[in-house]
């Protein structure tokens, strides 16, 4: 099984049949824009080209101050105070 340094998407090959298995338990595999845009890649390009995609996306995601709250939160064990975008 590969995956991506994000692991939102699980790739495992059986033979010429590739299975994509998403990984969001914590979201119960709700489908958000990043995660649908790494499986259309996914199924339109190589790995390589779908993990790098996967990359950005998800610096992306951890790029504002609520992702920084939502860290800071987690690791002082208290719910998140969100500001929005």
């Amino acid at each position: 099984m590969t995956m991506s340094a994000d692991h939102l998407v699980l790739r495992e090959r059986h033979g010429r049949v590739e299975l994509l298995t998403l990984n969001r338990p914590e979201k119960r595999n709700a489908l958000s824009e990043p995660l649908r845009r790494v499986l259309v890649t996914a199924l339109d390009r190589p790995l390589a080209a779908g993990l790098a995609l996967e990359r950005a996306l998800f610096l992306v995601c951890f790029a504002g101050d609520d992702s920084q709250e939502g860290t800071r939160a987690f690791l002082e064990t208290r719910l998140p105070e969100f500001s929005g975008p």
